[in-house]
């Protein structure tokens, strides 16, 4: 079912990133298009930055925490991993770490998410 239709739209309200059929599938997780523009991890950010803004005011006074967000410092993770493949979230005090890696997937693609996640 196209996703114009799901949304009761017509063609014309819809912006066309490219010619395939627009189902909820394919605009959130299989567009090239998409893919090409980073829109994909625009998302997967701005989850990320909720996540951080509560965490900036709830966590607990003894931990602190770093988000690999875009010009985020991100200093005390590179110092533990020398990677690229970093978690997206390291809560952290002098005795304990806590590694949180996000995914946004599509709920059909749930659990190939979660493989690619943890073989990361």
């Amino acid at each position: 079912m196209d996703l114009i239709y799901v949304v009761g739209g017509a063609p014309s309200m819809m912006p066309v990133l490219c010619v395939l059929t627009h189902t909820l599938s394919h605009v959130l997780n299989n567009c090239s298009v998409s893919l090409k523009q980073d829109r994909y991890t625009w998302r997967h950010n701005q989850v990320l930055m909720a996540i951080s803004n509560y965490l900036s005011e709830h966590l607990l006074d003894e931990y602190q925490f770093e988000c690999d967000l875009p010009n985020s410092k991100y200093s005390y993770i590179r110092q533990v991993f020398c990677s690229v493949l970093r978690p997206d979230i390291c809560i952290f005090n002098g005795r304990k770490v806590f590694l949180i890696e996000l995914t946004v997937p599509f709920e059909e693609r749930m659990e190939d998410a979660s493989f690619r996640k943890t073989t990361k």
